[in-house]
């Protein structure tokens, strides 16, 4: 079992008020969640690995949102299933992660901005049903990504 797999089922059991087992008392949530959280580092710690975990769908995602903007997609939403651990993964691949494990239902929203001559995204999260979604702060400091730069991230992975 993932060390990520036991946190996430000790944050699921506490979350539904069920008593957690005496061991856990030492170790849960902060150590545990330390360890997830390198866990999910080393998934994504080179080039390689971010291309096998990721490269699918960013791609894909990118791919959906030129089309939208190219007017060659009718459709007015894309939604995306994956498991809990894939958020994590996205928002190292961004490097906007903090510590802590998505939980159950976790998400991330996409969204496209049109600024006249470019366009960019903003990344909303939610990282479980009991917190409101919240903008997440690139690197750059804004809320905000070039569309280009995020096409840059993924040709990276080439």
């Amino acid at each position: 079992m993932r060390i990520w797999h036991l946190a996430a089922h000790l944050t699921a059991q506490q979350q539904f008020g069920l008593t957690l087992p005496d061991w856990t008392k030492s170790v849960f949530p902060d150590k545990i969640t330390n360890v997830a959280v390198s866990d999910f580092y080393l998934h994504t710690a080179t080039k390689e690995l971010r291309k096998i975990v990721l490269g699918n769908l960013l791609e894909k995602i990118l791919n959906d949102i030129k089309a939208k903007i190219q007017n060659t997609s009718e459709r007015k939403i894309h939604l995306y299933s994956a498991h809990d651990y894939n958020p994590a993964h996205i928002l190292i691949f961004f490097n906007v992660m903090f510590n802590h494990i998505p939980n159950y239902g976790a998400c991330i929203i996409f969204e496209v901005y049109d600024f006249g001559i470019k366009h960019g995204i903003k990344l909303k999260y939610k990282e479980s049903k009991f917190v409101e979604f919240r903008y997440m702060t690139f690197a750059n400091g804004s809320n905000t990504l070039d569309l280009d730069e995020f096409e840059r991230m993924i040709r990276d992975l080439e």
